[in-house]
């Protein structure tokens, strides 16, 4: 009875799609059914959040506050507007969850988005049984057990507001319209293609257009092969659609450029960059000139911390040594234990396989570039998830027809290898538990907790010591700094905090001293002379 059931549904197209996803989000959620919604924790998670803060509010940017030298902080800028330096497509879907609750809402979206993309995308190359193997290797990996680095949150591309999701979703859109325009060109094909660029072009730019670029080459290979009555409906169905959709949308792009940088062309991680950055983008180029750091922690996390990351490849060894990290950091994310063997014992037969070796072109190409940065994080390569999902899951084909002295052993040890995903994504959900409820636990989340509590508007003046840890970031405010029941500014001056209280008069006044004596600061009243 259960297998007709699901036979029945491989026969519903939009439900053959959905489904995988609602399972994935129903997981995802599960730590956060035990515990709460998950606290940012990363100083990214801050910038995305400030951005959807801003879209939730009904804007794109925000003004330059009066006292905006005390509200500096990591990852966010000040002037010519207030805003993070993040692309905006990630802190949409954070502003969604916002609207609807909560922000983790907006990630789960986009875990929602990421599995139905990608069985979507698989379903162009292989039967849909399989495509629903893949969203559960999505699910299994990318959902539950990935981590950002060699340790970390388990599962963050579900469980922080920094992941990769979206991005992975927009790179199987992608992947996905090519393989079906280069079969029939089709309208939808085109779009969803032309939606996948968008999506790309607003998470990971870079990475993006390098993932991109060799699907839009065999698209283009394809137009050109298009001879005689051929080519003007190739032309109406791939190209038209396409520009319509990409036109206004790189038009929109501009102009939110133009509202928060000043320059339709300047993108906020170049103003960022500008004003606090001196890390080199790419190993070959040299650092610029030191910023002028008006606190001593920014110039320890950007002169410092970013510069201690790209000097660790100053020498061959270094260079080595950090390389293997970076590819281990890709392998434990993106194929991890589980799925290695598969594909170990597939290597050969994907070689052999004409589809399977262009499809690893792209991820080689991201590879090489994740070479020449000093960091790269999973979601930096997000735009080619599908298509490793694509070769283990190719690989699983080839394991299901395994025998063994005549024997069939292949499909058994396909369901091994599923098994034991299960096990390491209820291993995964509990460990994401754990985290979650000690990130809760997290000095200046409780604080905040705390003043939520008591009646009025709060301001939070905060003070670094000698022993403040560059990732311990205290200041990080609403979009709306003057309207937010607290507010965190720094304390840097008799100067300064006069200007503040005088400014917040209105408000009740804490202090809070992070970096000295006490290993968990707290937030006490300003007793004023």
């Amino acid at each position: 009875m259960f297998a007709r059931f699901v036979r029945r549904i491989l026969h519903i197209p939009g439900l053959v799609i959905w489904l995988p996803a609602l399972v994935a989000v129903l997981i995802a959620s599960l730590p956060t059914v035990f515990t709460s919604a998950p606290s940012p924790i990363i100083e990214d998670e801050w910038g995305y959040l400030l951005s959807a803060d801003t879209f939730a509010e009904g804007r794109l940017t925000n003004e330059t506050h009066e006292l905006w030298q005390q509200f500096e902080t990591i990852h966010q800028f000040h002037t010519p507007s207030y805003q993070s330096k993040y692309p905006p497509g990630q802190a949409v879907l954070l502003a969604f969850g916002q609207i609807l609750g909560h922000p983790i809402l907006g990630v789960w979206i986009g875990v929602a988005l990421m599995v139905a993309s990608i069985v979507w995308m698989l379903r162009a190359w292989m039967p849909t049984r399989w495509a629903w193997v893949g969203g559960w290797v999505v699910t299994c990996q990318y959902v539950v057990i990935g981590q950002p680095f060699l340790t970390g949150t388990f599962g963050y591309w579900s469980q922080s507001y920094w992941g990769g999701a979206l991005a992975a979703a927009g790179g199987a859109l992608v992947f996905g319209a090519v393989a079906r325009i280069l079969k029939e060109a089709k309208v939808s094909s085109s779009i969803a293609l032309a939606l996948g660029l968008m999506i790309l072009a607003n998470t990971r730019p870079m990475e993006g257009l390098l993932a991109s670029m060799i699907p839009c080459l065999w698209v283009l290979i394809w137009l050109i092969r298009q001879k005689g009555e051929l080519r003007v409906p190739a032309l109406k169905k791939v190209v038209l659609p396409a520009m319509l959709v990409l036109t206004p949308g790189f038009a929109l792009m501009g102009y939110y450029n133009h509202r928060v940088t000043g320059d339709a062309l300047e993108m906020p991680w170049n103003t960022h960059y500008e004003q606090y950055c001196v890390f080199p983008v790419f190993l070959w180029q040299d650092p610029p000139a030191d910023r002028d750091w008006r606190y001593d922690d920014l110039e320890s996390f950007h002169g410092g911390l970013e510069m201690r990351m790209h000097s660790r490849h100053a020498d061959v060894k270094g260079l080595v040594v950090s390389s293997v990290r970076k590819l281990a950091r890709f392998w434990i994310f993106f194929i991890g234990p589980v799925f290695t063997l598969p594909l170990l014992f597939g290597a050969f037969q994907l070689a052999r396989n004409r589809l399977m070796r262009w499809l690893a072109v792209p991820i080689g190409v991201i590879l090489v570039s994740t070479l020449t940065k000093f960091g790269a994080p999973p979601h930096y390569s997000a735009p080619v998830a599908g298509l490793v999902v694509a070769l283990i899951v190719q690989s699983l084909r080839y394991m299901a027809g395994w025998q063994w002295r005549g024997k069939a052993i292949g499909r058994a040890a396909v369901r091994a290898v599923m098994v034991t995903g299960l096990i390491g994504s209820g291993f995964g959900i509990y460990l994401s538990t754990l985290n979650a409820i000690t990130t809760h636990a997290e000095d200046r989340v409780l604080a905040e907790k705390e003043l939520y509590e008591f009646p009025g508007q709060h301001l939070v003046l905060v003070s670094y010591g000698p022993n403040h840890d560059d990732g311990d970031g205290w200041i990080y405010n609403k979009a709306d700094i003057d309207s937010a029941k607290v507010k965190w500014a720094r304390d840097s001056s008799p100067e300064a905090r006069a200007k503040l209280i005088e400014y917040f008069k209105d408000h009740k006044i804490w202090t809070v001293r992070v970096g000295f004596d006490d290993p968990h600061p707290r937030a006490v009243p300003l007793v004023q002379e």
